[in-house]
């Protein structure tokens, strides 16, 4: 019964959100909604999603495959949109803050796993391919072709992890330079 309710829950909010009701959209998290494990409430979450509607006016998010088990809903959908307004938030990883609107359409696939209680989401974690959402705007550059951009910035380059024990203990981008501090590496390794 309240995984069919919760799965109504997930598929209603994306409704809200293909509608741009943000207000509506934001509601339909709790109070006290975390993201990633941060405590963001709904305000937050009303941010940023102003943030993503004012950057890609035009943005929708198309269910492809829903999985729901309890209180978790599991979400894969194709986002797209066109980048037109310029961001003043680091939404989509950041990289597109006070970058002039370029016009570029993108479309990206995205996980989103959702817990929810009582009818509200309460907290929200997302794999999301930034680096192709990111790349199209970005790589749209008057005299710089895609691959010369990412070469010469390194906007979009592959992160190259090394772990320790499953903990990411340095995160470097394809030529090397480091994106996180290091922690120390935990004793015994």
């Amino acid at each position: 019964m309240a995984t069919e309710r919760n799965r109504a829950v997930i598929t209603q909010h994306h409704e809200h959100l293909n509608s741009r009701d943000i207000i509506v959209a934001a509601q339909d998290y709790a109070e006290d909604a975390r993201n990633h494990g941060r405590t963001v409430g709904r305000e937050g979450v009303r941010r940023v999603l102003t943030e993503l509607f004012r950057t890609f006016p035009d943005m929708q998010v198309i269910i492809d495959d829903m999985l729901a088990d309890g209180d978790d809903v599991v979400v894969r959908c194709t986002v797209s949109g066109t980048h037109r307004g310029s961001a003043q938030l680091p939404v989509m990883g950041g990289m597109l803050v006070g970058v002039a609107p370029t016009g570029k359409r993108f479309e990206v696939q995205q996980i989103h796993w959702f817990a929810l209680r009582d009818g509200k989401i309460v907290e929200h974690w997302a794999n999301r391919d930034d680096a192709t959402a990111r790349a199209a705007p970005r790589d749209w550059r008057p005299g710089l072709t895609s691959k010369a951009h990412r070469r010469s910035r390194g906007f979009i380059s592959f992160l190259l992890c090394s772990c320790y024990g499953g903990r990411v203990c340095r995160v470097r981008d394809s030529q090397g330079v480091p994106r996180v501090p290091a922690p120390t590496a935990p004793a015994g390794l």
